[in-house]
This record gives C-alpha cells, structure tokens and sequence, in this order.
C-alpha cells in the first residue's frame, strides 16, 4: 500500500511533521482525512475547490452507517449534483459467516456469535472490494491503521 510505504519514504527524508506524516498513512489525493470531525456536507464543502482544480479521474464520496435513511442520502446525493462533483456514497458491509449477521461494521468478533470468520466489504482504496475474507486481510498494517480510524460521517 502505497499510504504506508511513501509515509515511510517520506518520514526518511523529512522526518515526522505535524498534520502531515503523524499519522501511519497518508490521506489519498484531495480528500479530507479519514479521521476529520465533520459531517458529510461539511465534507462536500471541505473538497469541492480542489475537486473542481483536478482534471484527471477523481470522486467525492461520503461514508454512512445509515442506509436505511433514504431522505438524508437523497439530499446529499443531490447536494453533489448541484455542486457538480461525481459522487459516491461508502457503505461498509460486514457479515459473519458463522451466524449470517449482516452489519456496517463489526470489528474482529461477531457481536451475535462471538466468531472471527467475518466477511467485509468497502471502498478503501478507491474501489469497492474486499477488506477481510472469512476473517483474514491482505492490508497491511498502515492500510489497516487507515480504515480503522475512518470516520462514518
């Protein structure tokens, strides 16, 4: 993963500098940090001046927890139009494969069950796919430090 072995290039020649190598990743392009206290349309607010700047490919998404509040995505969804960005919204989708519990988020153990064979589904490096697969990651410990610190905002 690149967020961690550039930090660690990085870090090399520049040492550790407050707000930009202190963490154990780098932020991805013109997003706000993973991490940040706000709201999804603070976070529309926060990225659309460089997001317009960018002429290569690039999104603006937000993440959720809630996708059964179908008025809230709608209006962030339309929000996103108005304001010209190519959006996504980021649902996290865990499932136990012991049990059959199906849940944004649910760390190492089930909650139901107690198992460790968990099954996990999100964008983390710009693409839909698999974080965890019956339990195990192919992340390493810099990408895994990233998606633990994210915000569902």
């Amino acid at each position: 993963s690149l967020c961690g072995s550039q930090l660690q290039q990085f870090r090399r020649e520049f040492g550790v500098i407050k707000g930009v190598s202190d963490k154990e990743w780098f932020t991805n392009s013109f997003h706000v940090a993973v991490d940040e206290e706000i709201n999804q349309f603070q976070k529309q607010d926060a990225e659309f001046e460089l997001f317009h700047m960018i002429n290569g490919g690039h999104i603006q998404y937000v993440r959720t927890d809630n996708i059964d509040n179908f008025e809230a995505s709608l209006a962030l969804a339309d929000r996103a139009m108005e304001m010209g960005f190519y959006y996504g919204a980021n649902i996290n989708n865990c499932f136990c494969n012991n049990c059959g519990l199906n849940e944004p988020d649910m760390g190492d153990t089930c909650p139901h069950c107690g198992g460790h064979d968990i099954t996990e589904i999100n964008r983390v490096c710009g693409y839909l796919g698999y974080s965890r697969v019956k339990g195990d990651t192919r992340f390493n410990e810099a990408k895994l430090a990233e998606k633990k610190a994210r915000k569902n905002w």
